[in-house]
């Protein structure tokens, strides 16, 4: 099917005035009905077939496509990130086969590789890009700041949203990651809004996390206790939240990526 596509994108390339869309060099209706299944196949074929979409030399017009689209200033903002399309999949086709193969870029998409998810994060505009799982970004400043901003408006749900991960369970879901009807044990409401404060400074500071670590571990040397937040609880919430960042639902693949990655940075923290 892939071939398919690239073999048609070459022909919109060699008419008059060239091409990179599908009719041409303009995009049209026809790119953007496309491009959400081409989406979801550069997410999803890595990811359980262990074959690289972006960045393989196989379907050379197909990157020259996905390069158009990302330099049109409306696609950014509505594309979603291969974590997402990887696991909204299954529920929807009723399940996904993994390959052996893939094992490394599950890893990388679900961040289990301790590098995708976590700070610092590796450079887009390297050899990471052409490994097929991470996409061209907004700078990093700006992606921190819509994550923070994302956070702030939306902190009062957020604190119950991570509390569902302590609570009791509710009934079972089709999804993995799907769970309304858990019951959000409150007790744990302030640990988790201050946790949450920290992500935001440490957004919005690029070198405040660091700088609070460096003072946790002195006091850690002075034998000062370097918490007050139970790491057992509040790493449970903010890994919860971290896994069901949605895109574009929520924010923009380059905000989750930061937001996810600073998570973890506080979890780490706490542990």
């Amino acid at each position: 099917l892939l071939s398919c596509v690239d073999s048609r994108l070459k022909e919109s390339s060699e008419i008059e005035g060239g091409g990179g869309f599908f009719l041409g060099s303009e995009v049209s209706m026809v790119d953007c009905m496309f491009a959400p299944f081409l989406e979801r196949m550069a997410a999803s074929v890595p990811y359980y077939k262990g074959l690289p979409v972006r960045g393989n030399p196989k379907w050379p017009f197909l990157q020259i496509w996905f390069a158009r689209m990302e330099t049109l200033e409306s696609y950014p903002g509505i594309a979603s990130d291969y974590y997402t399309h990887c696991h909204d999949l299954p529920p929807q086709i009723g399940g996904c086969e993994s390959h052996a193969e893939a094992a490394g870029f599950q890893a990388a998409i679900d961040g289990t590789d301790g590098v995708h998810w976590a700070l610092p994060l590796p450079d887009t505009t390297k050899e990471h890009l052409l490994q097929g799982y991470l996409p061209v970004l907004k700078p990093d400043d700006a992606a921190r700041r819509e994550a923070a901003a994302r956070v702030i408006e939306n902190s009062e749900a957020l604190v119950s949203y991570c509390l569902r991960a302590l609570g009791a369970p509710g009934p079972y879901m089709a999804s993995q990651l799907s769970d309304p009807g858990n019951c959000p044990d409150t007790r744990f409401a302030k640990h988790i809004d201050s946790a949450l404060r920290h992500v935001v400074a440490a957004l919005l500071s690029p070198q405040g996390l660091q700088a609070d670590i460096v003072r946790q571990k002195e006091r850690e040397r002075e034998g000062i206790a370097h918490s007050l937040l139970p790491k057992y609880a509040v790493g449970g919430g903010l890994a919860y939240l971290r896994e069901r960042i949605s895109v574009p639902r929520d924010m923009s693949w380059a905000a989750a990526r930061q937001l996810r990655a600073h998570l973890t940075a506080v979890m780490r923290a706490l542990s």
